[in-house]
């Protein structure tokens, strides 16, 4: 057969190249080289989770050339049951300050002052009313660390990239962007982060008992803090399907079709459900084990573990099989609908019609091409129905 699925890295990337990320890394390069850059800037890389932006992150910190740019890659949620706020200030002050104890202990010092005194207990709108009563010490805090950072590194532009704010309580996220704002807004210092707007948004609406859509949700808030958002966009289904051939070697074309067609487009989704099909694949003995377990799974992503189980159950019960809806039918929609209206309840799958079409289709000439037959299928959704058969324990 040639192929099989076998487990994969779930780890962020240094060298990001597909999915379209490496477009998105050489823009932004260029972007920051330009002789015409005007400092200080925060730019958002925006994605949900799992998307690629610590990848597209770490390879643009490779790639910038460190003659002209002072990186300082800071990852947020190492300080998540500490103060995410007061870890950042804590790294750019051990590394700049040159080992002068004075000038660390008057600016942690400061530091603690402002983000720990003054605002325990208080939510990321009063702290940033506090902070901007407080000018005079707002102002003495970022002239410090301007000053710190300037004799360090000279004419160098600073980028702090950071990284990892989707893993961090929302409060903390959004008083670590209010530090953004108003302390590292210094000459020749841009901020990189990765945020996910959607979770901020919902979690600013959750937090503030927002109902109505028409008032605020955040967006505003989020916009004074970044002048630059960079989406990362839905990949088409012919880059996951690049993706996919260089996770599992020699995946076949049809398979690689039908995973871009009902895969979720993320990346991180898209390794997990592999490595859930190499896992189930070691359930089963027969030579084609990576089918059956790929069917299953991916069935099961497109209609839920409750819903599968009750189809495989009803199918049954009625003198059927569910390898009759993948090998029997194929192409054939009316039949297919015949079935699953016979064994109900039908909101179960015409909520997941168009998908169901596409993965009967493509499951259908997947089978064909390489000939496995119903009694294979039929012994191993056997065994994978008693192995997963949540919906009933």
């Amino acid at each position: 057969m040639g192929f099989q699925i076998n487990p994969v890295k779930d780890i962020p990337e240094d060298d990001a190249k597909l999915l379209g990320h490496d477009k998105i890394i050489v823009n932004l390069k260029t972007f920051l080289e330009q002789q015409n850059m005007i400092t200080p800037l925060s730019i958002a890389i925006h994605g949900d989770w799992g998307s690629g932006k610590t990848s597209i992150m770490k390879t643009l910190s490779k790639k910038l050339n460190e003659e002209h740019f002072e990186i300082v890659f800071f990852e947020a949620w190492k300080y998540e049951y500490a103060n995410p706020s007061l870890g950042l200030i804590s790294e750019l002050t051990e590394k700049y300050a040159g080992g002068n104890s004075i000038l660390i202990q008057s600016i942690l010092r400061a530091a603690l002052h402002i983000l720990s005194n003054q605002f325990l207990g208080l939510d990321s709108e009063e702290v940033i009313k506090i902070l901007r009563q407080s000018k005079q010490s707002t102002e003495t805090l970022s002239k410090s660390f301007h000053d710190m950072i300037k004799a360090k590194i000279g004419s160098k532009m600073l980028i702090i990239i950071i990284d990892d704010l989707d893993r961090c309580d929302v409060e903390n996220t959004l008083q670590l962007l209010a530090i953004i704002k108003l302390f590292l807004d210094i000459e020749n210092c841009v901020c990189i982060a990765a945020v996910d707007f959607n979770r901020l948004k919902q979690a600013w609406r959750r937090k503030y008992g927002i109902i109505d859509d028409k008032i605020e949700d955040g967006s505003e808030y989020l916009d004074k803090i970044f002048q630059i958002r960079i989406g990362i966009p839905r990949p088409p289904p012919d880059q996951i399907q690049e993706y996919l051939k260089i996770l599992i070697n020699e995946m076949p074309d049809k398979v690689a079709e039908l995973f871009s067609k009902v895969l979720p487009k993320n990346p991180r989704a898209i390794k997990r459900i592999l490595n859930l099909i190499s896992y189930r694949r070691n359930l089963l003995d027969s030579y084609y084990k990576d089918f059956s377990a790929i069917f299953w799974t991916l069935l099961e992503e497109i209609i839920g573990n409750t819903n599968l189980i009750s189809m495989y159950d009803r199918l049954i019960a009625n003198g059927g099989s569910l390898d009759d809806l993948i090998i029997g039918v194929g192409d054939n929609w009316q039949s297919v609908t015949d079935i699953l209206n016979r064994i109900g309840p039908p909101d179960i799958f015409t909520n997941h019609a168009e998908q169901l079409k596409i993965f009967l289709s493509n499951s259908h000439t997947i089978t064909q091409e390489f000939r496995i037959t119903r009694d294979i299928l039929n012994r191993d959704f056997k065994l994978l129905y008693d192995a997963t058969n949540e919906a009933l324990r």
